[in-house]
């Protein structure tokens, strides 16, 4: 993808080693029980795993419920420690006592279908868009459980709040594009549904201050309901 390695210039990366990420993810584990569907990478650079972007400009707004998904007051996105993207735990999808979750490269690692809002796996939703243009940096964690589940987990940093705002309502707009509906389960709420390729898709979306959280899971009919 030339286009996003020409955008990915210029952009400098802390990289933790894996023995730092590991004792990190450990430390973040206690503040992590959010109610989420679905799959990020530790550094997208890091792991081959995923997309950086670093782009300017703007994009249509989306119609969605009149809030985020999950929206949280605080601005701390417990997927990030300081200036390190520590991603999500394959512990941490859902049913993985069932499907065994592991993670994985995939053939394509940089790929804009891992920029918002583009959403579903293996074009599940139909052909990726160009992705926003005001995205500045993300995290991409791909994962594989037993019968043929997927599922993925993106980090995203947005110059803005206000940009974050515009993403999360965007891909609102896309998930409904794709034929999922919003669900509501006590304090969480997600998306789910068959996508328009007719697999079943669960999509949880988090918002943190600058920082959207969008969690994936697909070809789990029961989830997706």
């Amino acid at each position: 993808m030339a286009e996003v390695d020409e955008m990915a210039q210029g952009l400098t990366v802390r990289l933790a080693s894996p023995a730092d990420v590991r004792a990190m993810g450990e430390r973040l584990r206690s503040r992590r029980r959010v109610a989420m569907g679905a799959a990020a990478v530790v550094v997208v650079a890091a792991m081959g795993a995923g997309s950086w972007a670093v782009l300017a400009g703007g994009a249509p707004h989306g119609a969605g419920p009149a809030v985020p998904a999950s929206p949280h007051p605080s601005s701390s996105n417990p997927y990030v420690s300081g200036d390190i993207i520590v991603g999500m735990e394959a512990a941490d999808l859902p049913l993985n006592s069932e499907l065994h979750w592991t993670v994985y490269a995939p053939s394509h690692p940089r790929s804009v279908n891992d920029t918002l809002p583009n959403v579903g796996l293996d074009e599940a939703c139909g052909s990726p868009g160009a992705g926003h243009k005001y995205q500045f940096m993300q995290g991409v964690r791909n994962f594989s459980g037993k019968g043929g589940a997927r599922a993925r987990h993106r980090d995203t940093e947005y110059n803005t709040g206000a940009m974050a705002t515009a993403a999360v309502s965007d891909t609102e707009a896309a998930l409904t594009e794709c034929g999922l509906t919003w669900h509501e389960d006590g304090s969480a709420s997600y998306y789910a549904g068959t996508a328009k390729s007719g697999v079943p898709l669960k999509v949880t979306i988090e918002r943190y201050g600058r920082w959207v959280a969008v969690t994936e899971v697909q070809n789990v009919a029961r989830l997706a309901q």
